[in-house]
């Protein structure tokens, strides 16, 4: 036997524990990538959802804000946006999950501290559209029914919103 049969035999033990390894972590990435694949569909039809809710809000204000009927509303320019935002959380749940199936613990801790702060960022977010909406609605009321001039309407109005809006991006940020 010569350096040829040694070289072989190290190569063929080489390649049986690949390919046992490759066996046994086969069905972990199978599920990795069916995660990943159910991840990316349900993102797609939360970004349409979001995309469809959005639109349905939109009209929902717009026709109770009247002055504001003939122009195009801010939510509905933003739907889009929020709707890819959406799924891309959609999406990072489900690569967590597959990363946790393959064992990656490097990345997986990373993944974990950003999911963990998801909630705070949306409660942030939801924070500051809720006092947009009403900011807007604020302004159309006070501008409607205040007893002064109706130049001095428009600009109590948009006090009132520049207000309301400002707390609640200080709130939301916070």
């Amino acid at each position: 036997m010569g350096p040829y049969s040694e070289w072989s035999t190290a190569l063929e033990k080489a390649y049986t524990g690949l390919i046992q390894r490759l066996a046994e972590s086969l069905p972990n990435l199978i599920g990795a990538l069916l995660l990943i694949l159910a991840g990316w569909l349900i993102g797609r039809l939360l970004r349409v959802l979001t995309v469809r809710l959005i639109h349905l809000l939109d009209r929902a204000i717009r026709r109770l804000s009247r002055s504001n009927a003939e122009r195009p509303g801010i939510l509905a320019a933003s739907a889009g946006v929020l709707g890819s935002i959406v799924y891309w959380v959609a999406v990072l749940f489900f690569l967590t999950a597959a990363t946790q199936v393959l064992g990656l613990d490097a990345f997986l801790g990373w993944l974990n501290r950003v999911v963990a702060y998801l909630p705070t960022l949306l409660t942030g977010g939801l924070i500051i559209l809720a006092g947009f909406l009403v900011s807007a609605l604020v302004r159309d009321l006070v501008a409607t029914t205040a007893p002064v001039a109706d130049s001095q309407r428009v600009l109590l109005g948009r006090v009132a919103q520049f207000v309301i809006l400002v707390t609640a991006i200080v709130i939301g940020a916070d």
